[in-house]
């Protein structure tokens, strides 16, 4: 679909299903392109803390992304386990230093 004034005509490229709007095209998923516009767009509204926080999580999905050997290509509740599971399992913490692995008997 293309952005047409306030409303939206449908493509003809079937075989790429993405949706571009004013130049973004979402319906790729590029977490880290759309995590930049993000923060940029919170610069003078949150904290320069809360500026660090979203920077460490955008850290994170990229250790994330080469721990997994493949690309973010969706973010779902399939998505959210795995990630909960790495960030609890896998990923080595700054403070712990050491990988700790708290899966029960698997």
């Amino acid at each position: 679909m293309v952005k047409n004034g306030n409303q939206f005509a449908a493509s003809t490229n079937e075989t790429k299903e993405a949706f571009v709007v004013d130049d973004f095209h979402i319906g790729e998923l590029n977490v880290f392109a759309r995590s930049d516009d993000y923060m940029k767009s919170k610069e003078n509204k949150v904290t320069s803390r809360m500026m660090k926080v979203y920077s460490n999580t955008k850290g994170l999905l990229k250790d994330f992304e080469i721990f997994q050997g493949k690309k973010i290509d969706s973010i779902d509740f399939n998505f959210y386990d795995a990630f909960v599971d790495y960030l609890t399992n896998d990923h080595i913490h700054r403070r712990r230093k050491v990988k700790k692995d708290s899966r029960k008997n698997r």
